[in-house]
């Protein structure tokens, strides 16, 4: 299932699990719950066609099980020095990003140049603030946006219990 199969399918073109003299058909196409439901009933098991997984949402993590053999050398291997190199990584990693995004606005208010640099909410503020989000409901705002699996719409938290809650079919409410 893809939303652009061709793209798709050139990018397998020549690897070893797709043969350079294949071609594509499309045989199916509908809403994404459609083709997640009719590529479930084409590939109930693994290992059918190119693809290892099952077919369908998620048919990847569909039974599969590491092997007790397999759990033991996973965490045997996880010792104390490659959870500290881990964490190591992660925070140089995490500096490196630091400002990314927007380079420049992220210059233009930092240090002296923020406004609030020197300076510290009032108790009355922090309060304001505290009371303000005691209110909020949902993620913070940078949280990843979900997706409504009845209208095929990515929303926030917030928009997705208020809005979308009108989208499920009827026999589900």
């Amino acid at each position: 299932m893809s939303k652009n199969p061709f793209d798709r399918f050139k990018a397998h073109l020549g690897t070893n699990r797709v043969p350079s003299n294949s071609s594509l058909k499309v045989i199916f196409a509908g809403s994404r719950v459609d083709c997640f439901t009719e590529e479930r009933r084409l590939r109930p098991g693994p290992g059918i066609g190119w693809n290892s997984a099952i077919g369908g949402s998620q048919g990847f993590k569909d039974g599969f099980v590491h092997s007790s053999i397999t759990k033991a050398k996973l965490k045997n291997a996880w010792t104390e020095e490659r959870k500290l190199v881990a964490k190591i990584w992660k925070t140089e990693q995490n500096k490196l990003l630091k400002g990314q995004k927007r380079p420049k606005q992220s210059a233009s208010i930092s240090g002296k140049l923020n406004p609030m640099y020197g300076k510290t909410h009032t108790h009355e503020a922090k309060e304001k603030i505290r009371k303000a989000n005691l209110l909020k409901v949902g993620p913070p705002s940078n949280f990843q946006d979900l997706y409504c699996i009845y209208c095929h719409q990515r929303s926030s938290f917030s928009r997705l219990i208020k809005y979308h809650n009108r989208c499920k079919p009827k026999e589900i409410k």
